[in-house]
């Protein structure tokens, strides 16, 4: 077979390109098959100031449900990104509160925001606001959330639940010094609730913090929400309000990047447990006992008493890790994960950081998905970096960002937009990552057996043979996304060391095609990891 491979390759060389390539890690394993980033959902308000922002690297059908009345389809990509604005899509007519759900067909993106005008003295500007935690992947709605706030106190958070047929939920909350309050409310659509120090007992003082746990006996959607009065604002506080934090996931090893040691930490734990707080050296700095929910202690630490540097322009990392599980809240309650390949999206492109740590030394490759142009930087190990998307890595501050990151070992990593320079403490959206790879498609050699094709032939299949760079193997493709042509599916297909062999309908591409000497035959794809490939070739076609 190799040596029939060869022949032919070697009739092809004028028409084909061998493209190199050495990917900087393994990708055999591909994405992550929970969630496939297929269904979303999010809970909002002000739906005529909240826009959907989808990318999809595919055509593919998008239906927006849940409270705006009836089903809206629409169709998005392929490689574009798409605006839609919750009002248009019909959210938000009858109530101020909405909830959101998106399903597609195939795998998409998606960021939401909100715009906010705030204004301070004389200075008026607006920034765009998303849900800390953004429209959420996943399966399906959960029946339990746990959440620990360590924000500024329970006087001026509220608690939005939405339910999609009728539902009774409790909502439990833990105080630090032990009491427990309770409330538990049968709904059926949205569920915004009063102050929680109003709700669930008395009022905590800023800076305690506390958890709540909240069971249903159906599937629900469930948020914190935070008023907005200490930006100073033309709507006088109790008006704005923004995502806070809802989760259903325990931890055992946390890292967060944090910007003044004013922030603080909370933790809920269903048992007790003793948890470290860690530098960036992974060195132990304090060590916390937490009781568990029986005696509901969930101590609040600001990082300053815990002994973290202090900071007032540099991040400083802040570790968290347990033999238990645990739920964990700050005043930037998102997870630092430890990735080698991700994928962002995002509109303010100017005001965006990439931040990088890793404990060893590590090669990265920062891929604009855009423009296919990239930057390759050596993170020494125990270094927090915090780079500008526009200064340091040189992307297009006027068009949205897509952002490939690349890491020869894995990093800890986020993206970040503050509210404004001069308040770079004070973030207003985290973007989430994507176990994805995004960037030029890359070119594979490719040839299809018979070089000369008779449109009256009664033969039943057409042979693809494609030879992959440096890095990439057959192993590494999703077959399911191969296509002759932009629109033949693969019949069967083989492997014959490095080449990767596939049957196509001989039948349906002799209708695709027209006599020629030299007729172009496309082939495209994706490898596990999302990057994309193509590969052209010629053949002659007659009829007779």
């Amino acid at each position: 077979m190799k040596a029939r491979l060869a022949l032919l390759l070697s009739l092809l060389v004028p028409a084909m390109l061998v493209v190199a390539g050495q990917p900087l890690i393994d990708y055999s394993e591909g994405p992550s098959s929970e969630p496939d980033y297929t269904h979303y959902w999010f809970i909002g308000e002000d739906a005529a100031n909240t826009t959907v922002h989808i990318y999809s690297k595919h055509k593919t059908d998008v239906t927006f449900s849940g409270t705006n009345g009836a089903d809206v389809e629409v169709e998005v990509g392929p490689r574009e990104f798409t605006n839609f604005n919750a009002e248009d899509l019909g959210y938000g007519e009858n109530d101020r509160w909405f909830y959101l759900e998106i399903n597609s067909d195939d795998p998409i993106m998606t960021v939401i925001d909100k715009e906010i005008l705030i204004k301070t003295g004389e200075d008026e500007y607006h920034i765009q606001h998303g849900d800390r935690t953004g429209a959420r992947p996943a399966t399906s709605l959960q029946t339990e959330y746990y959440i620990a706030n360590g924000d500024s106190g329970s006087e001026d958070d509220i608690l939005v639940v939405y339910a999609p047929e009728e539902t009774t939920f409790t909502a439990k909350r833990l105080t630090n010094d032990g009491e427990v309050f309770t409330q538990t409310v049968t709904l059926d659509g949205m569920f915004v609730s009063p102050y929680i120090s109003i709700w669930l007992g008395r009022s905590s003082p800023i800076y305690e913090g506390y958890s709540m746990v909240i069971e249903s006996d159906g599937p629900i959607a469930v948020n914190l929400f935070e008023e907005l009065p200490w930006w100073p604002s033309p709507w006088g506080g109790a008006d704005k309000y923004m995502g806070s934090f809802g989760t259903s996931v325990f931890y055992d090893d946390y890292i967060s990047f944090e910007y003044r040691t004013g922030g603080w930490t909370n933790i809920y734990t269903p048992d007790s447990a003793d948890v470290d707080f860690r530098d960036k050296f992974g060195d132990t700095i304090a060590t916390l006992s937490f009781a568990g929910e029986s005696s509901a202690s969930v101590p609040t630490t600001r990082h300053e008493d815990l002994g973290y540097p202090v900071h007032d322009e540099q991040p400083f990392l802040v570790r968290t890790t347990s033999d238990e599980d645990f739920a964990n809240g700050e005043y930037t309650p998102v997870e630092i994960e430890v990735l080698a390949t991700s994928t962002y999206m995002g509109y303010n492109t100017s005001n965006s950081f990439l931040e990088l740590y890793s404990f060893v030394d590590a090669e990265v490759t920062v891929i604009d998905g855009q423009t296919g142009d990239s930057v390759s930087l050596s993170l020494d190990n125990e270094t927090l970096y915090n780079l500008s998307l526009v200064d340091d890595l040189g992307f297009d501050a006027e068009i949205p960002f897509l952002m490939s990151v690349l890491a020869s070992e894995p990093v800890y990593q986020q993206v970040r937009i503050p509210v404004k320079e001069t308040l770079i403490p004070y973030t207003s959206m985290y973007l989430r990552h994507y176990p994805i790879r995004i960037g030029p498609p890359i070119q594979v050699d490719f040839i299809l057996d018979p070089q000369t094709l008779n449109l009256d032939s009664k033969g039943n299949w057409v042979t693809a043979y494609l030879i992959f760079p440096g890095g990439y193997g057959p192993e590494d493709i999703d077959i399911d996304s191969v296509l002759l042509q932009n629109e033949l599916k693969v019949k069967k297909h083989d492997i014959d060391g490095d080449t990767l062999i596939l049957k196509f309908s001989r039948k349906a591409l002799q209708k695709l095609l027209q006599p020629g000497e030299e007729v172009v035959i496309e082939i495209t794809g994706e490898f596990k990891d999302g990057l994309a490939f193509y590969g052209t070739t010629t053949i002659r076609v007659i009829k007779n």
